[in-house]
């Protein structure tokens, strides 16, 4: 692959927001977070359904504390 293919990619999951999908180290210091977070009981998919719906609750209704947040 030329710097062009390279850059394409890396746009791509940008736009994604998946950047660290590609990176494996990345990939799994995010993993072990989101199982601090939500439990274990959860598979990979649940996991990352619970991050972004919480990031969607916090971004759109005025969660301004941890107060709020809980």
């Amino acid at each position: 692959m030329d710097w062009q293919q390279y850059n394409d990619v890396y746009l791509t999951l940008d736009e994604e927001n998946r950047v660290e999908d590609a990176l494996p180290a990345e990939k799994e210091r995010q993993h072990r977070f989101l199982i601090r977070k939500w439990g274990e009981s959860y598979d990979d998919s649940e996991l990352e359904y619970l991050e972004n719906l919480h990031k969607g609750l916090v971004e759109s209704q005025n969660i301004v504390g941890a107060l709020n947040e809980d």
